[in-house]
């Protein structure tokens, strides 16, 4: 018996140090992290009551952000925030309603420059072993300048041209995809449709007020760091 009590003493620290057992790692999404993005964006700024979209083709999207996650059973709860460095435009000629039946609808141009696009949002996920599906929203933020011009130069539709610049406020809605490359390096892929209440125009001396909104979409592929 003490023999055998003595093989067995002596076999398990040999049996925890083989070489040739490996532990499978275990992934999680605890921690604070920080990273950045890259993608395209597209968009379309509306003027009502105007008639007519601007439209602009896709652009380029790059920022930084960061955000802290947490694990519970293999679901994830995150917040996040994030800004992006490039600029985005749109605009167009778009026409007023009629002011009556015998009179052509009043034209104008239209054009909204948005820069500094930042979010705040909260997410949730399922883990999958490395890889983490997940839907987000919250807070859409940006610097918005907006223009607008009469197309005719006299007459009762020409109107001094009027800009205005502000901070404006909206909603992001998206969904994404990560996989965990090592215990730190995480990729992915990230959709966002977001809508923003642009700064609104009044026309003098015909006191036309315009509501502007601008809406569009950004598909990026992210990169994050886990502390």
């Amino acid at each position: 018996m003490a023999v055998l009590l003595g093989l067995g003493l002596t076999c398990t620290p040999a049996r925890a140090d083989n070489p040739f057992i490996t532990r499978k790692p275990v992934y999680n999404w605890n921690g604070l992290w920080w990273g950045g993005h890259l993608g395209a964006e597209w968009g379309e700024l509306i003027a009502e009551p105007a008639s007519g979209t601007g439209y602009e083709d896709a652009r380029f999207s790059g920022g930084i952000g960061l955000g802290y996650d947490r694990e519970f059973s293999r679901v994830v709860f995150g917040v996040s925030a994030d800004t992006d460095f490039a600029s985005w435009s749109a605009g167009g000629r778009m026409y007023l309603p009629a002011v009556s039946p015998s009179l052509l609808s009043p034209q104008l141009t239209v054009r909204s420059e948005m820069e500094w696009f930042t979010t705040v949002r909260a997410r949730i996920g399922v883990r999958f072993d490395r890889a983490l599906p997940y839907i987000t929203g919250g807070l859409a933020l940006a610097k918005i300048t907006t223009s607008a011009q009469s197309v005719a130069t006299t007459g009762p539709f020409a109107f001094a041209p009027v800009t205005s610049d502000s901070w404006e406020a909206g909603y992001t809605i998206g969904a994404g995809l990560e996989y965990r490359l090592t215990e730190h390096d995480t990729l992915g892929v990230e959709y966002l449709y977001y809508q923003i209440q642009g700064p609104d125009l009044v026309v003098v001396p015909q006191n036309w007020r315009l509501d502007n909104k601008i809406r569009g979409h950004i598909v990026r592929a992210t990169f994050k760091y886990t502390f």
